[in-house]
């Protein structure tokens, strides 16, 4: 089941698992690390399978590519990138999280102890 196609014509289903980790270990680090390495590494240590740098990259440009990922150079060294979820993927997300809880008989609360009643809009 689609969960919703309004994230530049991206459903959650498009997205590889790789990407989809990636989507959510970039929301879970802490701002100062947000950059590919950083992610990387917070990556390969919770998966069960290895997971390459090269191939974490590949599919991190397709986030880019996507519009769910703004990389942006970081003044240091002019070569790392200091990554960025955009709305369109914290929105993936939120929808993705409102869909699962419904599916269990759940109900999504936000941080500030509101109920979601948007649809994800």
């Amino acid at each position: 089941m689609s969960i919703n196609t309004r994230h530049l014509g991206i459903t959650y289903e498009d997205l590889s698992g790789v990407q989809r980790d990636t989507l959510y270990a970039l929301a879970d680090v802490e701002s100062d690390q947000q950059f590919g390495r950083a992610v990387w590494g917070h990556l390969t240590e919770r998966r069960e399978e290895d997971l390459s740098e090269f191939k974490f990259y590949t599919q991190l440009d397709g986030l880019v590519d996507a519009g769910l990922v703004e990389k942006d150079e970081f003044a240091i060294d002019g070569r790392t990138h200091r990554l960025e979820l955009t709305d369109a993927a914290m929105d993936l997300l939120a929808d993705r999280l409102e869909f699962t809880a419904r599916s269990c008989g759940h109900e999504v609360v936000t941080r500030y102890g509101q109920m979601r009643t948007d649809g994800g809009r």
